[in-house]
């Protein structure tokens, strides 16, 4: 019989900034003929172009605006306007799904390297509202808000044969993602830190993301958004205390759902 489940690959997984040879936080889920990406940090356009025809990606969901999740669409705005094939006539607009009120943030982004309206011509621009879920294909999408630096809103993607994915983005450790994982099956959890931030917190140790899980109920858990300039195996030790079935995420992993 063959496996009819979602696949998630990753295109990035860079914190703020990039990991050697990396991208940041960027991943596509294939399921049914349908495509989409989560997150468009920098360098994932040309990480995208590894793994699929990027006029293929029906939607991009965005997280947040805050640029290690955002600022590729810039890149691939150009190539769905002026490469050989959109200068052709043959490439649609994939929607764009912005947080609240973010519409207007990345336009401003858009002028400030190139022109706003690029934004617009490029994408076909939609702010989702957390209590609304989004059909697009044969994925269903919705949002809820975790608390970080700036509006966060993590993303939960159920396919038609009833598999789930969380992903929570970035935020710091809070009851609002484990009420919003419960029930996936594969959550993805930042683990931006050695140590607790002090003062406010946006981010979290991989401890802290596996007792998420835990909570949660979750059975697979994927820690994400961490440099490659930390002690990566004591880290993912750290969380398998916690939570056993635990893995790191790398660079064009593949999982199912």
């Amino acid at each position: 019989m063959t496996d009819q489940r979602a696949n998630l690959t990753v295109l990035g997984c860079s914190p703020s900034w990039q990991n050697t040879g990396e991208a940041c936080s960027s991943y596509l889920v294939e399921a049914a003929g349908t495509r989409l990406l989560i997150d468009c940090g920098n360098g994932a356009f040309a990480q995208l172009r590894e793994h699929s025809d990027y006029a293929t990606i029906d939607a991009i969901a965005i997280t947040h605006t805050h640029g290690d999740h955002v600022l590729d669409l810039l890149p691939f705005a150009y190539a769905l306007l002026y490469s050989p094939r959109a200068l052709r006539g043959e490439l649609n607009r994939p929607l764009l799904l912005l947080p609240p009120t973010a519409h207007e943030r990345m336009r401003s982004i858009f002028a400030l390297i190139d022109r706003a309206e690029l934004l617009d011509d490029a994408y076909e621009v939609r702010e989702y509202e957390p209590a609304e879920p989004i059909q697009v294909g044969s994925l269903v999408l919705e949002f809820a808000e975790v608390p970080h630096f700036v509006p966060v809103h993590a993303v939960s993607v159920r396919t038609s044969e009833g598999g789930r994915f969380v992903f929570g983005a970035d935020h710091r450790p809070c009851d609002e993602i484990v009420d919003f994982a419960r029930g996936a099956d594969l959550l993805m959890l930042e683990a931006t830190l050695m140590q607790p931030e002090t003062g406010i917190r946006g981010h979290m140790t991989s401890e802290e993301a596996a007792e998420i899980a835990q909570s949660a109920g979750v059975t697979r858990l994927v820690l994400t958004h961490m440099s490659d300039e930390l002690p990566r195996e004591e880290l993912l030790a750290q969380a398998k205390a916690v939570h056993a079935n635990t893995v790191l995420a790398a660079a064009a992993d593949e999982y199912r759902f």
